[in-house]
Order: C-alpha cells, then structure tokens, then sequence
C-alpha cells in the first residue's frame, strides 16, 4: 500500500509514473508528514516525500524507519519565489537577502545542515 499526501508533488508523481497502483492512501493536503507516519504505524507500506522532510523525520525516529532511494534521489522538486511584476521592493529584498546568505556562508551551511547537494 502507497500513501502520499494530496496536492503535493508525491501525489502527481504517484498519478503520472504509477497508473496502476490500486493500493493507494491519499491524505488531505497541509502535513506531508502524515504520511510517513503512515508508514511508522504500519498503515501503509511506502510512502513518497521530499527528501528534506523524509531527513528530518528519520533523526526524529532513528531506526524507526528506512529511506531507500535518497542518494541520489530520483528527482528534485526546484522552488521559487513569485511576486508581482513591478513591486521592484520585494525584489531588491529577496536579491538582498540571497545575496547577504551566499556572502555570509550560511548558504553552503545551511545545505550541509540538510544534506542538499
């Protein structure tokens, strides 16, 4: 049984590369890691995630639980910002922003801490 949570990428991943998966548990959307603790209890054999929560919920439940398939991971989800056009405010903040974290070295920091590449 698959379990993935509405609405996120692991339910449209789920519904483009796996059509014929009968077995499976969506969840209402807003808490992706309900569904790994789907998994915790024994509900449901698999479930699918990003890899930053799946890090986080595995040093919450060491040994508890097994990650398979996360170096490398089969894909990444790219994220962004979105403003809108003219509001020359927000993007000099947000260049600001990127650029003060880059400067400062909390970026690679910050990437080592969650184990992005």
């Amino acid at each position: 049984k698959i379990c993935v949570t509405q609405a996120a990428t692991s339910h449209e991943y789920v519904m483009r590369n796996l059509p014929k998966a009968t077995n499976l548990k969506v969840l209402p959307g807003g808490n992706i890691e309900l569904s790994l603790d789907e998994v915790l209890q024994g509900h449901v054999d698999i479930t699918l995630a990003d890899w930053t929560t799946i890090n986080r919920y595995l040093e919450a439940h060491p040994g508890k639980v097994k990650a398979v398939f996360t170096n490398p991971p089969p894909g990444r989800v790219p994220a962004g910002f979105m403003f809108r056009p003219g509001d020359y405010k927000w993007s000099a903040f947000l260049d600001a922003s990127l650029e003060s974290l880059d400067a400062s070295g909390d970026i690679p920091r910050l990437k080592k801490k969650y184990k992005i590449d």
